[in-house]
């Protein structure tokens, strides 16, 4: 192991009188320089290549005369880099151990949503991967080539910084905590700009510094107070049992209801008896705050404050008398997803999650056990996600039942090829899709109602990254479409829904779905249009036409972002074959 010596020895060991140079002291000095050289150069590398548009964000600070953030960034960026480097010469390897882990990982997150997205790592994309770190083992298959490369930028910087130093820094214990200033500035930063502003700072810490600032901070507004349900009923519900149905990353266009691709035969065989509303847009491009508009009701004007603050789908339905009840097909071991908090899980009556079942058997049993609850005499509202279009694809069906090939292959990465990924789409909604609906629709429905949608739509490689779905930065118009339907064993009321899928076919949103629900528990349409909006059984005035991406929770004052989408969304379906 090299030595690890001050610096004015090495030079002495250079420079003295009499030495030749080919003498021990000086073939020593040249090799201690050598090695530390080396250091320095795994370093600066790691560095370049895991930041990204850092030269762009001082360039637009400059070009807007922003002195205030420029002076800011830079100050981070001076911070920073003393940071890595002191953290890259502190003598004793458990002291570099120390410092190498957290910047590792912090790197390792921020390198792989480069990678994956195109964009830099945000303060809610922690916050959102950490809601739903039960999806991690999914996504690590699903992404695993992005993974592998950040993982190998990532253990560049490892190597440089657990290289042994040549040059031994003064007070080295003293600086042992040197590496919190930047973590600390950047934490300060997330707080005081509401989780913004942290674009293209050092990788090295901006992740755990994320983590550290949500360790301190509800940017979701789990802990907030809801408001009491105000409404009261007036008068019997319009179906004994209404079940609302949330698929998972299921995009409009693959149903054959609304374009024929000869994905969905068996539902396209029922269109006399569904009513289609056609292509519709979801809440969100994201499961968890798609899933938290539809249970909460969020409200297009004030969406933030209506998502933070509203009473849950749960309580409304527990005025009305009806029975509670959720089926999550996707988490295992009673784990809550999607925002769910242990409050609002005590508003259920009947929890249950088929997780003794393989993947590719869950909507089955999800059928069966819509069918059971329909014959049940006790008023249910049963809210359901479905498991769907889940990643990784080729888990959501049985080999024998690939339809469409070539598909993809196990265990392979998105990106790989795009017909194979299509394919593979293709089979899962045949199989989990069709085939749910071939299950649950046999026979008559009775006394029911049913809403069906998907919590948000895909892109599949349609633009220049591989993320799918939950783009915070630039999400594709596709992640936004899904298919709405609605069909009823009631005769007067399947009238009712087809008729308002007529007039408001290709109209409708997510957001139209909660005051329906309202509206079929009995409660008054023009009460709870006042708060609400109007829902899908009367003509909408005007068509939505965007979806919101990035976080809706977190109060009044979090400003949501919108997706515009074409007035026509059949515009955003692919004319050309879809392989």
């Amino acid at each position: 192991m090299l030595p690890s010596l001050p610096l004015s020895r090495i030079a002495r060991a250079g420079s003295c009188r009499g030495v030749a140079a080919w003498s021990p002291a000086g073939h020593l000095a040249t090799k201690l320089v050598g090695f530390a050289a080396l250091k320095i150069v795994l370093l600066a590398i790691f560095l370049l290549i895991s930041n990204q548009g850092v030269a762009d964000r001082f360039v637009d600070f400059w070009q807007r005369d922003h002195v205030l953030g420029l002076f800011v960034f830079t100050g981070v960026w001076v911070i920073a880099l003393a940071a890595v480097t002191i953290a890259a010469f502190l003598p004793a390897l458990w002291m570099r151990l120390l410092w190498s882990v957290p910047i590792a990982l912090s790197t390792f997150a921020g390198v792989l949503s480069l990678e994956v997205t195109r964009t830099h790592l945000t303060f809610f994309d922690v916050a959102l991967y950490w809601a739903e770190r039960g999806h991690l083992g999914d996504a690590t298959e699903f992404y695993f080539t992005w993974v592998v490369i950040a993982g190998a930028k990532t253990l560049l910087g490892i190597a440089a910084i657990l290289l042994p130093p040549i040059v031994r820094l003064p007070a080295p214990r003293a600086l042992l905590f040197a590496p919190m200033a930047p973590i600390a500035v950047i934490v300060a930063m997330i707080l005081i700009e509401a989780g913004r502003g942290t674009k293209a700072f050092p990788e090295q810490f901006s992740g755990v510094a994320m983590m550290s600032a949500l360790a301190i901070s509800d940017p979701f507004g789990e802990n907030a107070s809801r408001l009491p349900v105000h409404l009261v009923p007036g008068g019997a519900g319009a179906a004994r049992h209404i079940f609302l149905i949330v698929d998972e990353s299921v995009r409009g266009d693959f149903l054959d209801l609304n374009e024929r691709r000869g994905v969905t035969p068996y539902l396209r065989s029922q269109r006399q008896r569904v009513a289609n509303f056609g292509y519709a847009v979801s809440g969100n491009n994201c499961s968890l705050f798609s899933n938290l508009i539809l249970r909460y009701g969020g409200v297009r004007a004030r969406l933030a404050e209506s998502v933070h603050t509203f009473p849950s789908i749960w309580g409304y339905a527990k005025a009305a008398g009806y029975r509670t009840a959720y089926i999550d097909a996707q988490k295992s071991g009673g784990r809550l997803q999607n925002g769910m908090t242990v409050v609002e899980r005590n508003q259920i009556d009947s929890f249950e999650q088929p997780d003794h079942l393989p993947h590719a058997e869950r909507d089955f049993f999800v059928a069966e056990r819509l069918r059971e609850i329909a014959l049940e005499p006790e008023p249910h509202f049963v809210y359901v996600n479905k498991y769907g279009a889940h990643f990784p694809f080729t888990r959501n069906y049985p080999r024998t039942a690939a339809v469409f090939v070539p598909d993809m292959e196990e265990r392979e990465s998105v990106g790989a090829d795009r017909e194979r990924l299509v394919n593979s789409y293709r089979n899962t909604i045949r199989y989990n899709v069709d085939g749910f609906f071939r299950r649950l629709l046999q026979g008559g429905l009775g006394d029911v109602a049913i809403i069906y949608t998907s919590d948000h739509g895909l892109s599949l490689l349609d633009h220049d990254n591989v993320l799918t779905h939950c783009n915070s930065s630039a999400p594709h118009e596709l992640e936004g479409l899904v298919p709405l339907l609605a069909v009823s064993g009631a005769p007067d009321l399947q009238q009712q829904l087809v008729e308002g899928a007529l007039v408001n076919r290709n109209r409708a949103s997510h957001f139209q779905i909660f005051p329906t629900l309202l509206e079929l528990l009995g409660f008054d349409r023009a009460e709870v249009q006042a708060t609400y909006g109007p829902g899908l059984l009367e003509p909408l005035a005007e068509a939505d036409r965007a979806f919101s991406f990035g976080p809706v929770t977190g109060g009044a004052e979090l400003e949501v972002r919108w997706k515009s989408l074409p007035a026509d969304l059949r515009e955003l379906v692919p004319t050309e074959p879809v392989s």
